[in-house]
């Protein structure tokens, strides 16, 4: 794992510095509708949105799911738990 490391901290230390740093977005235009145009551009690109999608649904039912087992096995009221 540490070897791991090492080479990501190697590949940080041998990249380049930017030469200058971009220009900060002046108008709402481009810092919001030019980049998600950009990204929609791409191939596949409403397909990678969707797997994010369901990662993210899948997460938060896990979480919800996973609140509810120390209620249950506790056998507190959701009156309790509300109060």
């Amino acid at each position: 794992m540490a070897a791991l490391m090492a080479v990501g901290v190697l590949a940080v230390l041998w990249g380049e510095e930017p030469s200058t740093a971009p220009a900060a977005p002046r108008t709402l235009r481009e810092a919001v509708i030019e980049p998600l145009r950009e990204y929609f551009s791409r191939p596949k690109a409403g397909w990678i949105l969707v797997l994010l999608v369901l990662y993210k649904l899948g997460d938060a039912f896990r979480r919800v799911a996973h609140n509810c087992i120390p209620i249950a096995r506790c056998w507190i009221s959701l009156e309790d738990v509300a109060t």
